[in-house]
């Protein structure tokens, strides 16, 4: 059998795995660690998994767990593939001893140790995966401390030595190296020579200039409003209601009501979003279809706004909850389409929706909403609809089926927490629509999408 050569190695990995940033795998990569070139534990294990697939070679969790480089992998790899050969006639797998000691097994043919069934190996891949998630608290106080230092800004222009980063972060020397030491083994940032720091592909999503960058959330993510409720998460497993009430003895809403300076905060937090998304997002849904449209839920009414300024004869109610209502005023008359939108303070859960809509335009509201909430609300635009043939667009996530990495399944514990919603699966929006009078028309995409119904 042929050795696994870089060549190979590096194609099984763009294949199999991915490539994090174009080019991370091109040039002399053979001693950088996996994830300093952008591949976590998961993604290394879909790369031996086509090894065993390919070679039929199936090293132990402990071994895989030792490749931290392509050199280990392709030294561990060739020691099997050379002990196999002629004149190293060794069958594999077949000389295992036991050791009553460790209750492990020794894999005479890769000298590696074989957990016996059941026994867990704390050194094992799986085992390190899951401590690393179980430590996921800490690493993400870890993030949004350098974040706050500006970290990867200042590493922006090139390495930096430990004491000149300190001193530009304002940070105790010793104590940032030891937090940058923890954030290189897991690829955020990397060292190398000693005390000699740089950034790295991942880091790019903490500078302060990046449009589409993570500060923002990192920031919301630590907020109080947001963190403590997940105190009380198994209130929420065990009951099904949201922590939120019980951690501040008030509804989220009702707390922002009550808290200018979060509802601020949550305010520019939502905007950062908005903001970037609104022109393409008009781009793709083409709601110059309709002479008038109806935004439940609307908060601030910049979205509605940049709709009535590409449209000029388009019309517009907006309605949400009258303290929300209120700051749409100001919004709309800035960018001078006030004229042209009616402000209802209303509750789409309580009050009744405008009606004579030519479109019900819904965005992220309904997975703030439990199921029999979200039935309750879209009865209520139905009743509004009649029989005027208008149509209910929906903007908000479908979940991706199976084990598919989905943010949106992060974001759905996230709404049980904190509000007692849900995210949905595409069959979940179809039992909704069929439940209260409505048919999806459009096939949206995983993720985030507009989901186009008409009244039935």
């Amino acid at each position: 059998m042929k050795e696994l050569t870089l060549e190979k190695l590096i194609d099984l990995t763009r294949t199999h795995a991915g490539e994090a940033e174009e080019g991370a795998l091109d040039g002399d990569v053979i001693d950088v660690l996996f994830t300093n070139l952008g591949y976590d534990s998961v993604a290394l294990l879909e790369v031996v998994g086509q090894i065993k697939h390919q070679y039929g070679i199936d090293l132990s969790d402990e071994t895989v767990g030792e490749m931290r480089t392509p050199r280990q992998v392709l030294d561990k790899v060739n020691e099997v593939i050379g002990a196999r050969s002629p004149s190293h006639p060794v069958k594999e797998r077949q000389h295992v001893t036991d050791n009553a000691s460790t209750d492990t097994r020794t894999d005479k043919t890769t000298d590696a140790v074989v957990p016996d069934e059941g026994h867990f190996l704390p050194n094992d891949l799986y085992g390190l995966q899951l401590v690393l998630l179980a430590s996921g608290g800490r690493l993400f106080q870890i993030v949004h401390a350098l974040g706050e230092l500006k970290i990867a800004d200042h590493l922006d222009d090139g390495p930096l030595p430990i004491d000149e980063l300190a001193r530009r972060a304002g940070a105790h020397e010793l104590s940032l190296q030891r937090v940058l030491r923890c954030s290189a083994m897991l690829g955020i940032f990397a060292e190398g020579p000693t005390g000699v720091f740089r950034t790295t592909p991942v880091a790019k999503a903490l500078t302060s200039d990046n449009p589409h960058g993570v500060l923002p959330l990192l920031r919301y993510n630590h907020m109080e409003l947001t963190a403590r409720p997940f105190d009380e998460i198994l209130h929420s497993v065990r009951t099904g209601e949201p922590a939120f009430p019980k951690t501040f003895g008030v509804s989220f809403n009702e707390y922002l009501e009550n808290n200018p300076e979060a509802d601020r905060f949550c305010d520019d937090f939502q905007s950062y979003w908005a903001r970037q998304f609104a022109e393409e997002e008009l781009d793709q849904w083409d709601l110059g279809r309709f002479g008038s449209i109806a935004d439940l839920g609307g908060g601030d009414g910049y979205f509605l706004a940049q709709a009535l300024r590409r449209y000029p004869a388009m019309t517009a109610w907006l309605l949400d909850l009258p303290w929300m209502a209120k700051k749409a005023e100001g919004v709309l008359a800035e960018h001078q389409v006030a004229d042209r939108a009616q402000i209802i303070g209303g509750d789409l859960l309580t009050d009744p929706v405008p009606e004579g809509a030519e479109a019900y335009f819904v965005k992220a509201v309904f997975m703030r909403f439990s199921d029999q909430q979200a039935e309750h609300a879209l009865r209520n635009i139905r009743t509004a609809i009649g029989d005027t043939g208008a149509r209910l667009l929906i903007v908000d996530s479908v979940l991706k089926p199976g084990n598919a990495w989905d943010h949106g399944k992060l974001l759905d514990v996230d709404m049980l927490v904190l509000h007692g919603g849900r995210k949905r699966t595409l069959d979940d929006w179809h039992g909704l629509f069929s439940r209260t009078g409505f048919r999806l028309r459009n096939e949206p995409v995983y993720h985030w999408d507009l989901l186009e119904c008409e009244p039935v």
